[in-house]
């Protein structure tokens, strides 16, 4: 909880991420003022965080405190700029989808252009999950349509009524909700898993790739 909650924690543990987050995680610690100091720990998890800005931003805060003296506070606001500094030094519009969007002479926008472009999830750091979500809404039947999947294989037709049941997560995740019997592959295309367990999605929170809220199962490596 980083952001949008008024909690107070006598302790508070963090995951090494990016300054910003780590300052918000802390701003939950003593937050009252009730004690006399609060604790606030920063552990380096054993996985990394997801290839991206995620990731980018804990590697660039682990290079502006091995540059600090001891005694300085690690979430001093005169290390922001540097932080930011080194964390945006890069092109974060590779794929130009702000030219894209850029309103033309005749009042055109290229959405097409830039919709091809973008991709939360970089399709080699990703994987696309079939899930088995149902609402009053939904009239097909999801596991005839899978069921024709593996048994047919993908169609064109096929794939664009599957196409509202497809979630993507990173590939680390698939790996491992695959070794734990949470999604299987798909024979006929390989490149597709099924959701194998019925708590795996969440109607209202989508798919739960760290376990289910209070699951003990999310606590077992």
């Amino acid at each position: 909880m980083e952001a949008g909650v008024d909690l107070d924690f006598p302790v508070v543990f963090r995951a090494m991420a990016g300054l910003d987050s780590i300052a918000q995680a802390a701003g939950r610690c003593n937050r009252e003022g009730r004690l006399a100091c609060g604790e606030v720990h920063v552990f380096v998890p054993p996985t990394q965080p997801p290839p991206g800005l995620l990731r980018q931003a804990a590697t660039e805060c682990r290079v502006i405190w091995k540059q600090i003296d001891p005694d300085v506070d690690p979430i001093d606001v005169k290390l922001y700029p540097r932080y930011f500094h080194r964390l945006f030094a890069r092109d974060l519009d590779a794929k130009d989808i702000c030219e894209a969007l850029r309103v033309g002479r005749d009042g055109d926008v290229r959405f097409r252009d830039a919709a091809d472009a973008f991709h939360l999830i970089d399709d080699k750091d990703g994987a696309t999950v079939i899930v088995r979500y149902r609402s009053d809404e939904t009239k097909e039947d999801i596991g005839a349509l899978i069921g024709k999947l593996e048994a047919e294989g993908p169609r064109l037709w096929l794939m664009r009524k599957l196409q509202r049941y497809t979630v993507t997560i990173y590939r680390h995740d698939a790996d491992r909700l695959l070794r734990l019997g949470d999604i299987r592959c798909v024979e006929r295309c390989p490149s597709l898993y099924v959701q194998a367990i019925g708590t795996l999605y969440d109607p209202r929170l989508g798919l739960l790739a760290d376990g289910a809220p209070g699951d003990p199962a999310a606590y077992v490596s």
